[in-house]
């Protein structure tokens, strides 16, 4: 026969499944063992012969159809040989001849014997649970190679272990649940690297876990335990769960194992993995992505804990809810990653080159080393950059940040060396750069940097500072620096060593230096020194502190008489002199005059010693030699160069505004209407069709379409064209209603008082002692019962009796809880003549039904729209016989919590003038017209925002005005228009000496 039998009818029959063809090939088995034990008698074989031949003529017969061409070649090679063997028989004439007809029955034995082994397909469940039943299944274990069904181990120390592994290895898959668990007292480690699939898995020992051949499981569950060691899924590459035992799906913790291999496995479509091994230790994820099968972008959450280093080239972080987090991990590396990130305890090193998002938990970061970039996945407009704040790091040597970031702050750290940008990579940081209370600081580089503003303050060891960033007023969504509207600011305060500060930045509006005891040198440079570029900031009120350092004028000398007609150093005239210095502080000569020129900036300059200060010509004074910035109370004039107080405004200018008209309508009501523009400076047209024959639209009773019908396109630009802002909204005539349903009982209602609802028919209960409250957007009123306990029972009662006397229960209904409530808000708020009508937008009507019904007050407009209100109780007695029960309430229309709030389907229609002031302004000429002027109501206003003290107050809210923009209620829609009002101040005497400096 042919010598590839074995490997043909292995495939073959691993096709076949669930067929089974053990009987059949034990009939082979039990004929051929037969033929070789009697190959001495030549009969025998003959018998055999016949035997074999009919086994196989039977297994020919009942071939299925799946494996037709592989299995029917072999067994027609067997029929060849069966064949040939009778022949033989046949002429054999000798006891040599027998014997090689022998020999070759026992070849055939033996390729049977590889048939048989490659055929063990096992169907059922093997369960081992004491050493009987071990026996039994270490005996079969040749036919274990496919279990069809499950197995469940549970050793014993009473068991063989080396025939459990003998077991164990002799199982290749299992299309069922694999559990294995090692008994109490059982240490020996089982090895499972023959498994190569199976479904779920549950494995529970000591020692560890090796399945180093596993390519597919769905569920796997590996118990933890001390002694674990290494946990070996290398082969893996299709998992639905991982899991240690007692932990959530996806949690896979082994903190004492030094080895995690998941070497070969693509993805985890869970979404949420968290590894953990021993600190130092190593977690393999070589092949893990964030892709499906098909390759489409999947979140993954990872956590990873332990291992000596981290890199994940598979992953990408593109999808919104993927992030990585780290924990105890020496070295971290991180390519085109762009999900958060999220650094704990004992990460030492990190490098990205794409961070977007970044939260810092741990404190023992050594180096730092991050390109930061607007995250390209955000579905927002504004995509923000990663925001880097490094606190209390006292391990961390360097830190170096490039590309986008939001703001960068680092303090309290050890960082020797700060790379902020340096020469090569760019750095836009979207808010400011913090550099504060850092000890080590031997090395800094901010050049190519660019921020909104920048504070080094509090540091120590560096003694030599160079700022020549960019300022800027920010960075758009798309990563866009915004030059318009610049106002840089740089502050350099308490910094022990520092002895030398160069700038060479522009657009300053805010410089401190101040409190560094050692610096001598402070130098203006590049742009900054030149006349030309060094304005102050786009606002033009700088403000400039320059003071207690350890800067030095040799000499201030007063040269000349003072300059009639200018503005003086004393107040007067302007004198002419030099001062000498080699400080550097002469080189701000240039952004001095800057902020000299301008009324509103504020200056404290300062050289904190002058050797000599000599007065001018003929004067009283002497020459001053030493004097100090730390001279006892104020600080000499010898010693000033530039001190300005922004002027004093009485009136601050107010730009024109812009006249605003409002007009509310009931949308349900049959509305045919038009906008005319009246004499317009433009014409005179219809603002809702233009022409005479369409000037009026018929209104849709629902709020939603009748919006669309005044804002669609055309109505908008035919107001536009004549300086005319159209737009609508849904507010007017804001309403709420609260209702006492029919039992105490009622499931139905929005919320009770008093506790758990009662039956149906069970009856409200209140006294004398208990106090009841009405809310209505933040305003109260509460009332009591004085007539002594009520027991309203069901709305479809007759009477009740109240202190003895008969009465209808729904009229004490309305009127100890709705009525009582209603009459106690409108004293207060409701009634014109009291103190506090003007502190409230709302009034409140009792019905005849135990209905308190809630309305704005008329000409409000929508500002009432969308407030809360609630009816609660204060118990007077929460045990014993006055004990209220449960009262129930329902607000709004339904019981559905969405109209618990002030509701309208009403409608406002705001008309605008699109230029400020009362000249150009188009508004005034507008008008109303249609059919249906009875349901419109023109909104009024008298509030004028320039000139007005008249403004809303806590306890005036100008109630019937449809207030604008800054009405306390936010929702008034009227503005008058005003014009422009021009600024009123006195500039306040200046003290310079900026002509001085040489």
């Amino acid at each position: 026969m042919k010598k590839g039998l074995f490997s043909i009818l292995a495939g073959a029959l691993l096709v076949v499944g669930c067929q089974n063809y053990d009987d059949q090939f034990s009939n082979i088995e039990s004929q051929i063992t037969a033929l070789a034990s009697q190959v001495a008698g030549l009969s025998q074989v003959q018998s055999d012969l016949t035997s074999l031949a009919g086994t196989v003529n039977a297994l020919q017969a009942n071939i299925g159809d799946t494996v037709d061409a592989a299995l029917a070649d072999g067994l027609a090679d067997i029929d060849t040989a069966v064949t040939s063997l009778e022949a033989a028989t046949e002429g054999a004439a000798s006891s040599a001849a027998v014997q090689a007809i022998a020999d070759a029955v026992a070849d055939q034995q033996t390729d049977l014997a590889a048939i048989l082994s490659a055929s063990s397909f096992f169907t059922g469940s093997i369960v081992v649970t004491n050493p009987a039943t071990l026996e039994t299944y270490h005996n079969a274990r040749a036919g274990f190679k496919i279990i069809n069904g499950g197995v469940s181990i549970k050793t014993t120390t009473d068991m063989d272990m080396v025939k459990v592994q003998e077991l164990v290895d002799a199982i290749q898959q299992c299309t069922g649940a694999y559990d294995y668990t090692a008994g109490s007292g059982v240490t020996t480690e089982i090895y499972f690297n023959k498994l190569t699939s199976t479904a779920t898995l549950t494995l529970k020992q000591k020692g560890g876990y090796e399945l180093k051949t596993l390519s597919n499981a769905t569920n796997i569950s590996l118990n933890y335990d001390p002694t674990v060691d290494i946990v070996h899924l290398g082969a893996l590459t299709t998992v639905t769960s991982l899991k240690s035992t007692g932990d959530a799906a996806g949690t896979f913790h082994f903190k004492n194992a030094t080895e995690m291999h998941l070497t070969a496995l693509p993805r985890y479509t869970a979404g949420t993995l968290s590894l953990k091994v021993a600190e130092g230790a190593v977690i393999d994820i070589t092949a893990l992505t964030d892709l499906s099968a098909t390759n489409v972008k999947l979140p993954l959450a990872l956590t990873l804990d332990g291992p000596t280093s981290v890199t994940v080239p598979g992953l990408t972080g593109d999808q919104t809810g993927s992030s990585l987090t780290l924990k105890n991990v020496a070295t971290v590396n991180l390519t085109d990653y762009d999900g958060d990130v999220s650094l704990g305890k004992e990460v030492l090193n990190f490098t990205s080159n794409g961070l977007v998002g970044l939260t810092v938990t741990g404190n023992d970061l050594q180096t730092f080393d991050v390109t930061g970039i607007l995250d390209p996945n955000a579905t927002t407009a504004d995509k923000i950059a990663p925001t880097i704040t490094l606190v209390g790091h006292n391990k961390l040597t360097s830190v170096k940040i490039a590309g986008k970031v939001y703001s960068a702050t680092i303090s309290n750290t050890s960082a020797e060396t700060i790379d902020l940008g340096g020469v090569a990579d760019a750095l836009v940081v979207q808010n400011g750069i913090s550099i504060v209370n850092n000890d080590d600081i031997t090395t800094f580089d901010m050049t190519g940097s660019i921020a909104s503003g920048f504070t080094y303050s509090d540091n120590e060891s560096l003694e030599s500072l160079t700022i020549d960033g960019t300022f800027a007023a920010g960075v758009s969504s798309k990563g866009v620096v915004s030059t318009a509207g610049i106002n840089g600011t740089v502050s350099i305060v308490g910094n022990e060593d520092l002895a030398t500060v160069d700038i060479s930045s522009t657009k300053i509006e805010n410089l401190t230096v101040t409190g560094n005891t050692d610096l001598t040198s402070l130098s203006a440079t590049g742009a900054l020194a030149a006349t030309a570029t060094a304005a102050i900031g786009a606002t033009g009120k700088a403000k400039v502190n320059v003071y207690n350092n350890g800067l030095v004028a040799t000499a201030f000398v007063d040269t000349a008489d003072t300059v009639a007609g200018a503005t003086s150093n004393n107040g007067g005239t302007t004198d002419i002199g030099a001062i000498t210095t080699v400080s550097g502080l002469n080189t701000f000569k240039a952004y001095f005059t800057a902020v000299d020129a301008d009324a509103d900036s504020t200056a404290a300059v300062y050289f904190d010693t002058v050797d000599s200060f000599t007065p001018e010509s003929g004067s009283a004074g002497e020459i001053t030699t030493g004097l100090d910035w730390k001279s006892a109370g104020a600080q000499p004039d010898g010693i000033k160069v530039l001190v300005l107080t922004p002027k004093v405004v009485s009136t601050p200018a107010e730009g024109g505004k812009k006249h605003t008209i409002a007009f509310t309508f009931i949308s349900d009501a049959a509305i045919s209407m038009g906008i005319g523009t009246g004499a317009n400076s433009l014409g005179n047209a219809s603002i809702l069709g233009g022409a005479s024959a369409t000037r009026f639209i018929s209104l849709n009773a629902n709020p939603t379409l009748a919006i669309a019908q005044i804002k669609n396109a055309a109505n908008l630009t035919r107001a536009a064209a004549y300086n005319l802002s159209l737009d609508a909204y849904v507010g007017a005539n804001p309403f709420g209603k609260i209702t006492v349903p029919t039992y105490a009982a009622s499931t139905t209602a929005d919320t009770t008082i008093g506790g758990t609802y009662k039956a149906d028919g069970g009856a409200y209960f209140a006294y004398s002692t208990d106090v009841f409250k009405l809310t209505i957007n933040g305003k109260s009123v509460t009332t009591s019962f004085p007539d002594g306990a009520l027991n309203t029972g069901a709305f479809n009662t007759a009477a009740n009796t109240v202190n003895g006397g008969g009465t209808n229960v729904l009229s004490i209904l309305e009127d100890a809880i709705v009525g009582r409530l209603n009459n106690r808000w409108n004293t207060v708020y409701g009634n014109a003549a009291a103190a506090s009508y003007t502190e409230s937008l709302f009034l409140t009507t009792a019905t005849t039904s135990g209905t308190l019904v809630i309305a704005a007050k008329a000409g409000s407009g929508r500002r009432g729209y969308d407030k809360s209100y609630s009816i609660s109780r204060i118990a007077g007695n929460t045990t014993g016989s006055q004990a209220t029960t449960t009262m129930a309430f329902v607000y709004g229309e339904t019981t559905s919590p969405a109209d618990n709030k002030m509701a309208s389907d009403d409608i406002v229609i705001v008309i605008g003038s699109t230029i400020a002031g009362t000249v150009l302004d188009e508004v005034k000429h507008i008008s109303i017209t249609g059919l249906s002027l009875a349901t419109i109501l023109k909104l009024t206003t008298t509030l004028k925002f320039n000139v007005d003290t008249a403004t809303s107050t806590r306890n005036d809210l100008y109630e019937n005005e449809a207030r604008g923009d800054n009405a306390l209620g936010a929702g008034g829609d009227a503005n008058l228009p005003e014009g422009g009002i021009a600024e009123v101040a006195t500039v306040t005497p200046k003290f310079s000496r900026v002509g001085w400096l040489q």
